[in-house]
């Protein structure tokens, strides 16, 4: 539902899967037609850092600068 964020051939992404699956995802692809493995910056199995609990949901799209990743993320604490 959101575009994924571009720097420099890094590329963060919200992905999503069957039965609620979440996350925010990392590419450094060396060929954009085959790229790697994602690397999971956080899904909702993450802890909230200095928060209460697990992400409970990803909002808007994620951006990156360099090795840097920043997202809006959800918990049930609110």
């Amino acid at each position: 539902p959101y575009s994924p964020a571009l720097d420099a051939g890094n590329v963060v992404l919200v992905g999503t899967g069957a039965g609620g699956q979440q996350g925010i995802y990392h590419f450094v692809p060396p060929n954009p037609i085959v790229p790697p493995n994602p690397t999971k910056v956080a899904d909702l199995f993450t802890a909230i850092p200095d928060g209460a609990g697990n992400f409970t949901g990803f909002g808007g799209a994620p951006v990156i600068s360099g090795d840097a990743v920043a997202f809006l993320g959800t918990g049930a604490g609110g």
